[in-house]
């Protein structure tokens, strides 16, 4: 893959998927990694002849990541790779509100949104890739991942400390930082 760059899908840590752009250079390679999901949960609405008022909240995340890959191992059809993926992620969160008359019509009343801490951290993947040919490679990988920022309630096992009035975590954990994915070589 010398000289070769990529364009392609990963699972990434916390199942955002993300797109990266990969670059080979002998041994060594530099990435570019970027994703977004959202989730919104979305109530069912009251049964007809009754009013009430739903809340439906929903979430966004973004991630963006740096890497760099190094192979240390290299077959005919197989490479297994070490590396570091430095990141940030992003949630925000917004909360609609909609109100129901009894004939089952719907108005908007008011959208509010707030902004969740920022995360950093650092995946080191172990990264094996399979390549079908000259142009198409599958890879797997797993990761030790620490991440720095805000506790969050959906990391109840989190180590968190207060220093000056603000709450930081420093998490270390083992995962699917990688997951599985594709990469197209041109």
């Amino acid at each position: 893959m010398t000289g070769k760059g990529g364009l392609g899908l990963l699972w990434s840590q916390g199942s955002v998927p993300v797109m990266t752009l990969r670059y080979w250079r002998t041994d060594f390679a530099i990435e570019a990694l970027a994703g977004m999901e959202r989730h919104i949960e979305a109530p069912s609405p009251p049964p007809l002849g009754s009013a009430a008022t739903v809340i439906e909240p929903a979430a966004t995340a973004v991630r963006v990541a740096l890497g760099a890959l190094y192979r240390i191992g290299d077959q005919p059809h197989t490479s297994l790779l070490i590396g570091a993926r430095p990141w940030v992620h992003i949630t925000y969160e917004t909360k609609v509100v909609r109100r129901y008359d009894a004939n089952g019509s719907s108005t908007t009343d008011a959208q509010t949104g707030e902004s969740t801490p920022v995360h950093f951290g650092v995946d080191l993947p172990l990264v094996a890739e399979l390549f079908l040919n000259d142009h198409f490679g599958l890879l797997g990988s797993v990761a030790l991942s620490v991440r720095f920022g805000a506790p969050t309630e959906a990391a109840p096992r989190q180590l968190a400390s207060r220093a000056g009035g603000g709450s930081w975590l420093v998490e270390l954990g083992g995962g699917w930082a990688g997951g599985l994915g594709a990469v197209f070589y041109f």
